[in-house]
């Protein structure tokens, strides 16, 4: 690595010392003019001569590969296993070679001949060149997966057959094991675009492509998603003839392809070009599938190829694409070709889909009940069961050879045993088992058994109970068969070996390590993958390259940066592995996310210095870091220098409007529009055919800058043009219009965006609502919800309904005969419409209705914003139960075990902003805001007290008989009584108020001797004789059979209703509508979904605790702040002052809120609060006290009260009803003092509390004298 132009220029020295280096240097000196007289050119008989030297290297080449099939076939035989473990050190050895180059050595080979002939002649000889050579380059560069040096030495290859005469040229040119090592290196890169462009130059010469070198091509193309691309490579090469062994033919013979196939051939082979290249500026993705539907006109020259043809059908099953696996099938088998193991594994995995188990039961006793038979009935079988354990090992060695063929039996096998298993039918599942077994001679094959169990148990929490399980199946194979078994060689069983027996652990095969790896990244369980890569490491095991790719995917999926650093380490430094090209695309994309430059600069530093060959997209990551960055001129100089005439790689379409991107992040717009033109100018596309990306840029960098009138000209060049605006593009006007409260041209764009016939999604609704909760129309806001909300529900009831309609539709009419249809009669373009109907329309219907799933937090933010502006509290207290329910707010660690464990949770990132704005629209709805403004409000939240239980009790017994009497009186019926009844209470209004006037006035006048008197007085009691609880005085139609004194008696038992607890309060009332808004009630409900966040985990900040508090404070929820506040953990010291006492921290780490600090105005709005209490209870206290000197129920409080009042008492004797109405309101004043007591001792219980957890003495000092003020006023 890094020595590519050295190995090289090596190779151009070895080939310029050569006899073909006279043709090499004629052909480059007459480049573009005639030979010159002085021009040495070789005559016939050198070139025979030369000739004839090649065949016989050739010969002796060919003379040596027999030599390496019988080394194969030894380590293949039972009966060596000492010669066939010599042989593999050896070999292993010599892969090795202590890190030599391939090069080096046949260099050093060369020089040891030429110094041999040197001795016999004194002349030596010039080098002999062939093919050889070139092959050894290029396994040099592919055992360091070097792509870009074995590029170029094919093109050296290549040009050096171009320069000789056909006679040599054909001793050249590539063959097929050439094309070998091309493939093998291109696919383990995962190369696309390189292996696509060298297949399609391989094609133009007029030669159908080596069959080894388009299935690697179809298999990558499979693996990446690109079913469609694969299926026009199978039609391509078998449209073309085949030519042999010399491939491609040399430029000096003619192709006897016909000219007009060609061109249809050359002109679907463009558009596979554009459809898998990352990024075209030639062509669309569009235009290139609507190009490649030609492929379905293309003569089918060659039949077809099984193991093609097998990729694709698994594709095809992959990709839900059910017609056209079964349309490959019945390709198959009406070409005479028996499907293979493979095939049939695919067919049952796509019908155990389907939930046809029928066709899985045909395919299974089919492949495996029926190829036990044929191996019984074999002759010279049948009288080896029952003989000697040697003739048993035979024959069980002749089983494992006889299912050699059925490597994906394990796919017949699961859906069944998984149908088994989930439905809880033990018995049916160990005959399975059983069946099976009996088809490998007793003896299932552990790596089979564990896959099947792996994925029988795939979901996430089972990641932690398959080691277990696996461990003990193999105890009780090793229990039932306890004769030798095979042998595991590289994770498949070799026929005729013995085994290593395992005495723990998981099956020791890659396949088993990667489905177990697989089963670990499903429950986001990071530390089971980094487990299996550590017991591979200890069993000394070489992992596959595929097992190292799929965990460090599973890295940066989980945003594991550190794991997949140390994982990309130890490959590059130890093993000296590069990353596949798909692999550090990923890698760069997670770096560009994370907003790392450097990070993704080495990177893509690293990805050249290992020999590969970047993409459009490595490149398009890079240029967007750096523009996102702030680096504008890094990023416009490396597509400058892209553009360059020497530069292999032209910039794509995307990296051009990354340029543009980059000049509007930086407000550079006169720079923006040059590189639009600049696009529009050089781009061979049709104008209608660039996207509005590049022109949504420029409308966004005028709108940030503020200039609208260029904004609007942007979009009206883009019409002029014939793009086509998408939703983005109305999305961003709207977005603008409403940033503006502009109501009205906001919805003309709209209806625009409709007109044109781009339909909205979820972006352009969420705009709505935010523009009509701007101007407070919570009604349209709510309509454009409802509107969402149902094309939600159609969505997945049509979803749910085509899925269930499907599984009927197969079900009604399931004959098991899928051979039925001629397979010409099929429409090959519908059957490619199936296959990229879910991955190659871009913006279509199908995409539009994914983002109402994949965006529903956006809309629910949106309304909660809405009704926070116009403060609606119970709506949005009703929408934020929605999101919960559609979205909970839990997501397990991956780095603790994932789903499995349970040890930490996480938040959402959007259950934050929403739950800030729930706590704020709460803040606005109970009144903190307006206390803070206007600390005089606060005395407008308490007009009524807190009533304990019991007093409540008595009081709604008082309601109910008012009720009564209220409904006895509302009747047409006017007698006396009734009359008499209303005389009676009008009176009683009326002394009512004139009662409380007095003693408004007396209060206010004798203030000093309520001063000096309310302390003295003991803590009242409600007595039941005392109460207040009919209206029988007033009335005369007596009082309801349900109250009695026995039930005051028994509702002022305090012992039962003891410690006291604020009433529940719930959303909807028993009607389903919302309940009463009160401060009170919103602060009740909003406890409840605190609580509810606080049990799953939810991830609280000191943002809410500041919002919280207040709305606990002021909506008095007492018992609620106590139980917060015995959750924060307490200030370990506070601020050094002179008189301070600085507490130490104990240490403790079981509290759930830590680090929490408490505001200041907090702190001081609950001082206030406790000295309101206070005042209202002396209010209340102070009036029952004149009233009990009025009343004269104290004598010497009356005598005291006589002797000091400012007012003269009045001479006269009171009324008989006046004073039936002082009693009356002696009992409610005294039931409203012991209410204000109990709500003022426990706000007390709440000050101590909060005492431990301000940080300044100062605010310690102020809750101390706030504690006293309640002290002295309950005492």
């Amino acid at each position: 690595v890094g020595r590519e132009s050295e190995a090289l220029q090596l190779l151009d020295d070895i080939v310029a010392s050569s006899e073909i280096e006279p043709f090499i240097s004629l052909y480059k000196r007459r480049a573009g003019r005639s030979p010159l007289v002085h021009d040495r050119i070789l005559t016939d008989a050198e070139i025979e001569r030369i000739e004839k030297s090649l065949l016989a290297l050739e010969r002796s080449h060919q003379a040596r590969q027999p030599g390496a099939q019988l080394e194969k076939d030894a380590l293949n035989d039972p009966e060596n296993d000492e010669s066939a473990a010599s042989i593999a050190a050896t070999a292993a050895q010599l892969q090795g070679g202590a890190g030599s180059s391939r090069i080096r050595q046949l260099v050093l080979e060369r020089r040891r001949q030429r110094q041999q002939d040197s001795a016999l002649d004194a002349r030596p000889g010039p080098l002999l060149i062939s093919r050889l050579l070139y092959h050894a380059a290029m396994r040099g560069f592919a055992q360091v997966y070097h792509v870009r040096g074995v590029m170029e030495v094919l093109s050296r290859m290549l040009e050096t057959a171009a320069c000789v005469p056909f006679r040599l040229a054909k001793h050249l040119m590539p063959n097929r094991e050439t094309w070998d090592i091309v493939g093998e290196v291109l696919v383990r890169q995962r190369d696309r675009p390189t292996f696509v462009r060298t297949w399609i130059n391989f094609i133009s010469r007029g030669a159908r492509p080596p069959l080894d070198f388009s299935r690697r091509l179809v298999q990558m193309l499979v693996r990446q998603s690109c079913l469609e691309q694969a299926i026009w490579v199978m039609r391509i090469g078998r449209s073309l003839p085949d030519v042999g062994d010399h491939l491609p033919a040399s430029p000096h013979v003619k192709d006897h392809v016909p000219w007009d196939l060609k061109v249809q051939i050359m002109y679907v082979a463009s558009a596979l070009d554009a459809a898998t290249s990352f990024d075209s500026i030639m062509m669309t993705r569009t235009d290139a599938l609507r190009q490649g539907k030609a492929a379905a006109q293309l003569p089918l020259i060659a039949p077809p190829d099984l193991d093609i043809h097998t990729q694709l059908i698994g594709g095809a099953v992959r990709e839900k694409n059910d017609r056209l696996a079964e349309h490959l099938f019945r390709e198959l088998v009406d070409a005479g070709i028996t499907p293979d193991g493979t095939t049939y594994g695919h067919l049952a995995a796509m019908y155990a889909d389907k939930d046809q188990i029928g066709r899985v039961f045909v395919i299974v006793r089919g492949m495996l009940v029926r190829r036990y038979q044929l191996l019984a009935t074999e002759p010279g079988n049948r009288d080896l069961g029952a003989g000697t354990p040697a003739a048993q090992k035979t024959l069980k060695i002749r089983a494992l050879r006889h299912v050699q063929k059925l490597q994906h039996d394990v796919e017949c096998i699961v859906p069944l045993l998984q149908l088994y298993v989930h439905a809880n039918r033990e018995p049916e599942a160990l005959l399975l088992l059983k069946s099976w077994n009996r088809v490998y001679r007793d003896y299932v094959p552990a790596e089979k058994l564990a896959l099947a169990l792996l994925r029988v148990y795939n979901q996430p929490g089972d990641s932690q109970v398959v080691s277990g399980l696996l461990q003990k199946v193999m105890l009780k194979l090793k229990e039932a068969s306890p004769a030798q078994k095979p042998k595991d060689t590289n994770g498949q069983p070799e026929p005729g070996s013995q085994p290593a027996e395992q005495t723990d652990g998981p099956p020791q095969t890659m396949a088993v390590y990667a489905e177990t790896i697989k089963t670990h990244l499903r429950a986001h369980n990071l530390l089971g993958v980094v487990d299996v890569l550590r017991e591979i490491e200890e069993r000394g095991h070489t992992p596959s390259f595929s097992v190292w790719e799929l965990a460090m995917r599973g890295f940066l999926s989980e945003q594991a940066l550190d794991l997949f650093d140390v994982t990309h380490a130890y490959l590059r430094d130890r093993l000296g592995m590069p990353l596949s090209l798909p692999l550090y695309a990923a890698w760069m994309r997670t770096l560009r996310n994370h907003g790392d430059v450097a990070g993704i600069q080495a990177a893509f530093d690293e990805l050249l210095e290992f020999g590969q060959v970047p993409t459009q997209q490595h490149y398009l990551y890079l240029v967007q870091t750096y523009a996102y960055n702030g680096w504008i001129d890094r990023a416009v100089s490396i597509v400058d220098s892209l553009r360059k005439p020497h530069s292999v790689l032209r910039p794509g379409l995307n990296l051009n409007i990354a340029v543009i991107e980059a000049h509007v992040a930086c407000n550079n717009m006169e720079r923006a529009e040059a590189e639009l033109r600049y696009l529009l100018d050089t781009t061979p596309l049709p104008k209608s055919s660039i996207p509005a990306r590049p022109f949504n840029y420029l409308i966004i960098g005028y709108l940030y800058s503020g200039n609208g009138r260029k904004a609007m000209g942007a979009y009206e060049d883009m019409i002029r043009l014939g793009a086509k605006p998408d939703v983005y593009t109305f999305a961003i006007l709207m977005q603008s219009y409403a940033l503006a409260r502009d109501l009205e041209n906001c919805m003309r764009v709209f209806n625009e965006m409709i007109r044109i016939g781009v339909a909205p999604d979820l972006v352009v609704y969420t705009i709505l609502i935010c523009a009509f909760g701007a101007v407070r129309k919570v009604g349209s806001a709510e309509l454009v919800f409802s509107q969402v909300a149902e094309e939600q529900d159609v969505q997945r009831q049509q979803k749910q309904q085509s899925s269930l309609d499907s599984m009927l539709s197969l079900q009604a009419d399931d004959d098991m005969n899928i051979y039925t249809r001629d397979p010409g009669l099929d429409d090959w373009s519908s059957l490619l419409d199936a296959a990229s109907d879910s991955r190659d329309d871009g913006m279509t219907e199908r995409m539009r209705s994914q983002s109402f799933f994949n965006l529903d937090p956006v809309i629910y933010i949106a309304m909660l914003k809405v009704y926070c502006r116009a403060q609606r509290p119970m709506r949005a207290l009703a929408t934020w139960d929605r999101l919960i329910k559609n979205f909970p707010v839990v997501r397990w660690d991956p780095r603790k075990g994932g789903m499995s464990s349970k040890t930490l949770s996480f938040t959402a990132q959007f259950h934050l902003p929403a739950w800030t704005l729930l706590l704020q629209t709460a803040r606005h709805s109970v009144g903190v805001s307006r206390v803070l403004a206007e600390p005089s409000a606060m005395t407008n939240y308490f007009f009524m007290p807190m009533y304990p239980p019991h007093v409540a009790s008595v009081m709604s017994m008082r309601k109910g008989v008012k009720d009564y009497i209220q409904s006895q009186l509302a009747g047409d019926k006017k007698d006396a009584a009734t009359s008499s009844c209303i005389n009676n209470m009008q009176l009683r209004a009326k002394l009512v108020k004139e009662v409380e006037l007095e003693l408004d006035k007396r209060v206010a006048a004798d203030s000093e001797f309520c001063a000096k008197v309310r302390q003295s007085q003991p803590t009242p009691e409600l007595d039941a004789d005392e109460t207040f609880t009919d209206f029988s005085y007033w009335e005369n139609f007596g009082l309801p059979s349900s109250i009695d004194r026995s039930a005051v008696s028994e509702a002022l038992d305090t012992k039962k209703h003891w410690p006291y607890q604020e009433p529940n309060w719930e959303l909807f009332d028993t009607e389903g509508k919302f309940a009463s808004e009160s401060a009170q009630g919103i602060a009740s409900i909003l406890s409840h979904r605190w609580r509810r966040l606080e049990n799953a985990g939810f991830k609280f900040n000191n943002i809410h605790v500041a919002i919280y508090i207040p709305c606990m404070l002021l909506g008095r929820q007492y018992a609620e702040l106590s139980r917060f506040l015995s959750l924060v953990e307490p200030k370990p010291e506070r601020d050094s002052r002179p008189g301070s006492n600085n507490i130490s921290s104990s240490g403790n780490t079981s509290y759930r809120y830590q680090n929490i600090d408490i505001p200041h105005y907090a702190t001081i709005m609950m001082i206030r609060q406790i000295k309101l209490l206070r005042q209202l209870l002396y209010a209340d206290r102070d009036r029952r006290m004149l009233l009990d000197a009025l009343l004269r129920r104290d004598a010497m409080l009356y005598q005291s009260y006589r002797a000091e009042t400012k007012l003269t008492l009045k001479n006269r004797r009171r009324s008989k009803d006046e004073m039936q109405v002082m009693r009356e309101r002696r009992a409610i004043h005294l039931e409203r003092e012991i209410a204000w007591a109990s709500e003022l001792a426990t706000l007390k219980n709440v000050a101590l509390l909060w005492r431990e957890l301000v940080t300044y003495d100062r605010e310690v000092s102020m809750i101390d004298r706030a504690v006293d003020i309640a002290s002295n006023a309950l005492n």
